[in-house]
Formats: structure tokens, sequence, C-alpha cells
């Protein structure tokens, strides 16, 4: 096992207007590199009332991982240091593939990548986009002061074995993923929503990480050293696979 922490310049991007398509469906949003705990560092998708109307806003948070060290990757999990949030019921976190951050991290984050999600046309629902995740992912009213694990699937196991990085975007999964409006249960028009989930960002001993379990090999059988066995079994070495499902 061994963890790969976020580059610095991870962060958020977030956007708010009067209507529920200008907020989500927007091509570009307000940029924010965070060094610390913000209650705002996961996501948001929330409701503001003012006079007789609502604000919406959404946000979504990109990180960006060096994975050019590791070709064994068989499981991983993003990990997130919780901080202090407010979440609706049933919501969750999804973990979006992503091209942000020039595609490949030689950008910086900019306004433009807020709907940088593979597959994602901008304005429909994200159930056809490539995630790493599934959806929903964990229950987040056991959202906890410590580090979150959020398991992640093939794709980002392949991506991290044969990419020099991987790119995430971690985005509502009732309000953003499931394109729903943010407001509450009561349907009155002028009825606000808190919702947040909080994290910590790079810059500090709990910034985000990836926990990568790497493919066992074989040194030795019953003692002996794995280049001085020519058979196994009667089978030449240079034919065997794996043994007992080991490389």
């Amino acid at each position: 096992m061994s963890y790969i922490y976020s580059d610095t310049s991870d962060g958020i991007i977030t956007k708010s207007a009067a209507s529920y398509t200008s907020a989500r469906h927007a091509t570009s949003g307000s940029v924010s590199n965070l060094s610390g705990a913000s209650s705002k560092g996961v996501f948001e998708a929330k409701s503001t009332s003012g006079r007789a109307s609502l604000t919406r806003t959404f946000t979504r948070s990109f990180f960006w991982f060096d994975t050019s060290s590791v070709t064994d990757c068989t499981t991983v999990s993003l990990e997130l240091y919780g901080v202090s949030s407010n979440i609706d019921s049933g919501e969750s976190i999804v973990v979006m593939k992503s091209d942000a951050f020039g595609g490949d991290g030689t950008a910086a984050l900019a306004s433009t990548d807020f709907d940088n999600i593979i597959g994602w046309d901008g304005s429909s629902d994200m159930s056809g986009c490539t995630k790493y995740s599934a959806a929903p992912t964990l229950n987040l009213a056991g959202w906890a002061s410590s580090y979150n694990s959020i398991p992640l699937g093939t794709g980002a196991e392949n991506d991290i074995n044969n990419n020099n990085y991987i790119i995430v975007c971690c985005v509502s999964y009732k309000y953003d993923y499931l394109k729903a409006d943010s407001i509450d249960t009561s349907g009155l028009s002028t009825s606000a929503l808190t919702n947040n989930c909080g994290c910590y960002h790079s810059g500090t001993s709990n910034r985000p990480r990836l926990n990568i379990t790497h493919a066992t090999s074989i040194d030795k059988i019953n003692g002996v050293a794995f280049t001085g066995i020519a058979k196994v079994n009667n089978v030449a070495k240079a034919d065997i696979e794996k043994i007992l499902n080991v490389d």
C-alpha cells in the first residue's frame, strides 16, 4: 500500500446564478485554490433565498495526482479529510474523470474547467459520463473529521497504471450528478437549501490522497529464490503466468 497526495494546485470552481440552468450548465465559474480547510472543499449544491427569488450555487472540486511511479495498482480509493458540512438527506459524492488542469496537469486550474468532465455535454445528467466511483458512493451522514475513503473502480486503476497522472472532479450526487434543482422539499419558490460537503485541500498535513494497493510479487517459493527455480510441478517457469493468482 502507498499514498499519493494531490498536487498543490488543487481547488474548487463555483458558479452562482438566478436560475438553476445558468448555474449548473455554466461553462465557467470562479476559481479558488485552497491551502487549508473549507466548508466548500468537496462540493456545494445549494440555493439561497432573496426577495421572492432564489440564487443557485454549484461548486465542484478538482484534484490531480502524479501517478508516473505506479504501474501495479490493483485497488485504489480517494481519501478526503473531512471538515464541517451541511448535508441534505440522500446526498453523496461522485468522483468523475476530468480533463481540467490542461488535461494533463501542466496548467493551473482555470475558470473554464468548471464543466471539464469527460463525456459530459454540459447540461444533461452525468450518468453517461466517465466516472471513477460508484454513484452514489457513500452515506455522507457518516462524514468524519478524519480521512473518509471513497472507493474508485477499474477505470481509475487502469488510468493510474497506464498514465502519468489522474485528474478527478468531485460533484454532488443528488443535485449535480442527477440534475435536480437545489431547493428543499417544501416546494416553495423562495425556500432555500444549504447543502455542502467540506474537506481539506493541499498545503496542509491532511491533504487529499490516493490510497493505492499494489500487486503482490513472488520472491521465493518454499524459501528458494524465484530466480533459482527452473520448474514448478514440472512446468517450466517461463510458461507460468501466476501462482495462486499472484503474478
